[in-house]
Order: structure tokens, then C-alpha cells, then sequence
């Protein structure tokens, strides 16, 4: 056709394909020269809505059927991303650049696309996890902190108001013990880190000697 190349620049939905010297029967030398002929680019839509998963499995056999060269066409030149008048999708697109997903290399599909979800949730998990959980040591050292905190102002105003004598005896003894038991249960706890073990050991020897000395006191 000798308009080809005029028809292609005006209608790009038609490609020019070269066709040389005897390539359809070399015994008798088909064509008698070498032509340009005419051709369209089958294109493949879907609807917007479509799954990754099914884009991947249909460009793979698509892929598979197509791969090997022909008359007409090279090897791997089709399936392609070119005269395309709708817009590719961005798994398409991820095709054409790095083929089909590493598992699928190995695996069959359903169970690649398994696989892959699971990988997906779990790097999602970890990564809403990992910074709560590096938050949480944090966390647990501030409230410790204040429990500790907490009790040594409680034990000082046990000791003024006995200094003051706005308490008696028995009942002191009592909120005594009552923080000596506190003190006693927070390092028992079964996650309580080992950087807080001076601090409650050093109430509770603190507490033991406000208790000596109000003996002597009394």
C-alpha cells in the first residue's frame, strides 16, 4: 500500500508492518517483493474495578500465547503497552516493566496471590506495630515511675502527720505496711523491668526506716 505510512501518521490505531522478500514461502518466493502491509493493535480493556490479581493472570497468558515470534512480529513484541487509546492500568504498567510478580515465578497462581496478601497484611501489621511497641517502653517508664512517686509522697505525709500528731499509732502503722505491700507488689509484677528494681528496693527501705523511727519516736 503505498499510502501506509501516510494512513499510520493519520490513524494511529493502524501499525506498518514490513514484510520482506519471500517470507511467507521461500519455495516460491512469496511475496515476489518486499511490502509494507497494514495492521491494528488488538487492545484489551477491563473495567476499572478489576482485581490486581486477574490483571497479572490474564497479561500472563496473553504473554504466554504471544511471546514467540511470527511473520509479523518479534520475539516478546507482543503483548505491549503501545497504541493504546485508553489508559493503562498501574498493574499493567508494572507488568510491562518488571513482568509477573516474583512468586508467581515459583508458584502457582492462587497460591502466589495467597502468599502475597499475607505478606501485604503482615507489613501492614508491622507497621501500625512498630511504633506503638517502641512507644510502649516508654510508656511503661512514666507510670512506673509515677506509682513509685506516688507511694514516696504517701510515705511523707504518713510521717508529718505522725510528726504532727493528726494520726495515731495503730492506724499508722497500718497505711505503713499497706505501702510496704504496694511497694512489694509492684516489684513482684512479671513484666517490671529490671531498671526500676533500686527504686522500689530503695522505698521499701525507706519505708522500713520511717517505721524504725517512729519506734524510737514513740
Amino acid at each position: 500500500m503505498s499510502q501506509s505510512e501516510g494512513i499510520h501518521r493519520n490513524l494511529r490505531s493502524f501499525t506498518v508492518i514490513s514484510l520482506p522478500f519471500a517470507t511467507v514461502d521461500l519455495a516460491t518466493s512469496k511475496p515476489a517483493t518486499s511490502m509494507k502491509v497494514m495492521a491494528t493493535t488488538v487492545t484489551i480493556a477491563t473495567r476499572k474495578d478489576i482485581h490486581s490479581a486477574l490483571i497479572y493472570l490474564m497479561m500472563g497468558v496473553i504473554d504466554t500465547i504471544h511471546e514467540s515470534p511470527s511473520l509479523i512480529s518479534d520475539e516478546n513484541e507482543f503483548p505491549a503497552d503501545k497504541d493504546v487509546d485508553l489508559p493503562l492500568s498501574s498493574t499493567a504498567e508494572t507488568y510491562y516493566k518488571s513482568g509477573k510478580p516474583f512468586l508467581q515465578h515459583y508458584l502457582p497462581f492462587w497460591l502466589a496471590s495467597f502468599v502475597e496478601k499475607m505478606i501485604f497484611l503482615l507489613v501492614s501489621t508491622a507497621a501500625i506495630a512498630y511504633p506503638l511497641l517502641s512507644i510502649y517502653p516508654a510508656y511503661q517508664w512514666v507510670i512506673i515511675n509515677r506509682q513509685i512517686d506516688e507511694l514516696y509522697k504517701k510515705l511523707h505525709a504518713l510521717e508529718r502527720e505522725l510528726f504532727l500528731g493528726k494520726i495515731d499509732r495503730s492506724a499508722f502503722d497500718e497505711k505503713l505496711t499497706q505501702l510496704d505491700e504496694k511497694a512489694s507488689a509492684l516489684l513482684g509484677h512479671f513484666d517490671m523491668p529490671v531498671a526500676f528494681y533500686h527504686r522500689l528496693y530503695t522505698i521499701r527501705d525507706h519505708i522500713r526506716k520511717v517505721l524504725k523511727w517512729s519506734d524510737k519516736g514513740a
